[in-house]
């Protein structure tokens, strides 16, 4: 049964978002240069691929990034021809993260739901999370996917025989990693616990399918290299 209070606090906390994006919201205090600096690569990627990656890659200091969420967005921006469509876009996907922040605390703590739901809603009032959601920054997104590989993660402990949940987890974490590099280092972790809990064959066969999924981002690491 839908829980109407739940339901309205959560649907005011997003609409907020909303609001602070007509507003021109900038509670962080540097996203509105960030998001002025990095639109150019959105617009870029809209164009085509080629003009985007050749773009991207002439700009020294953005090696730093990873073009995947430059791509995504641009790639909407193209279908669109609205970058207020895209940027709302992004609002949605950011207003699911504290709901799996949620359901991440309910499969690993039992306490009272009411209590962890209302706590999962402060996400709402991080300075960064909001930032990121009104001025297409690429954290959310890579929080997104991060959280749902939490998510999974935390299901194994509680279904170590499910082995789907093993390679959902790796899967979001991949895509997490695409669009944020540094969160790659968790798969250490991950791997450290998966053979601690899956035979030989099962391990191997998890490992070839992250080595595939992680292809594409291991050509683009050669080829910015060379």
């Amino acid at each position: 049964m839908i829980n109407k209070r739940r339901l309205t606090v959560y649907f005011v906390f997003c609409l907020s978002l909303f609001v602070g994006l007509f507003l021109g919201e900038n509670s962080s205090g540097g996203a509105k240069i960030d998001h002025s600096y990095l639109l150019s690569f959105i617009e870029n990627f809209s164009i085509n691929f080629e003009y985007g990656f050749a773009e991207f890659l002439n700009q020294p200091s953005s090696l730093i990034h990873s073009p995947s969420f430059y791509l995504i967005s641009g790639f909407l921006l193209k279908v669109t021809q609205n970058l207020l469509i895209v940027k709302i876009f992004n609002i949605i996907i950011s207003c699911f993260i504290p709901y799996i922040f949620f359901l991440i605390l309910k499969t690993k703590y039992k306490t009272q739901s009411d209590y962890i739901f209302y706590f999962s809603l402060l996400i709402f009032l991080s300075p960064y999370f909001r930032s990121s959601a009104i001025w297409l920054l690429n954290e959310n997104l890579s929080l997104f996917f991060f959280s749902l590989s939490i998510l999974f993660f935390n299901k194994i402990k509680n279904q170590k025989d499910k082995i789907l949940n093993y390679y959902l987890c790796f899967t979001f974490l991949i895509l997490c990693s695409y669009i944020r590099y540094y969160y790659c280092v968790f798969s250490i972790y991950y791997l450290i616990y998966f053979y601690r809990n899956l035979n030989l064959r099962d391990i191997s066969k998890l490992i070839l399918f992250s080595f595939l999924l992680s292809l594409p981002a291991l050509y683009y690491l050669y080829y910015t290299i060379i």
